[in-house]
């Protein structure tokens, strides 16, 4: 895309892939054990392993793989979480109506997992691979999103600069 201004994107770090590769693998490992022996107490079968290594190194491809890609142009806000998203997002930049910085301290991310409890009504779109750093921006149609950033303030400036010149022009 020629007129992007702006691009930010986002990966899982490989500590945070292979801590939770190796979470979903043990303990889908301890699950199929379970099933297999319910009620006897024998070695663990070689297959079993097998699926555990399997399954573990399937996930941390997958989390690896994982990007959230932020980009500004002249006249929208693009935003793609692949490989889970096949399409942008797309937010035209003279729809938006506030942007707001959110800066969640570290305590506070990892408190409850950013489980929520939101109505329909409430609900915000979020574009986050993790944590709650970056921008709520609310549309002109009452739409909320939330894109998460690296450099929010940064972002903030660039959309708003765009907007500038694009409504003023």
């Amino acid at each position: 895309m020629a007129n992007v201004v702006y691009r930010e994107e986002q990966k899982y770090g490989a500590l945070q892939a292979v801590f939770a590769s190796l979470l979903l693998a043990t303990s889908s490992f301890f699950y199929i054990d379970a099933v297999i022996h319910q009620s006897e107490k024998q070695p663990v079968p070689a297959f079993v392993l097998g699926l555990g290594i399997v399954v573990a190194a399937g996930l941390l491809v997958y989390v690896r793989a994982s990007r959230l890609t932020t980009e500004v142009s002249k006249k929208k806000l693009f935003c793609s979480v692949s490989p889970f998203q096949k399409e942008k997002k797309k937010i035209k930049l003279k729809e938006i109506e506030s942007i707001e910085v959110m800066k969640t301290p570290l305590l506070a991310k990892l408190n409850g997992w950013t489980i929520q409890f939101e109505t329909m009504e409430d609900q915000e779109h979020k574009f986050s691979l993790m944590g709650r750093n970056g921008l709520s921006i609310t549309l002109k149609n009452g739409e909320q999103y939330f894109i998460g950033s690296k450099q929010p303030e940064k972002l903030k400036e660039v959309i708003y600069a765009q907007m500038a010149k694009y409504l003023n022009a």
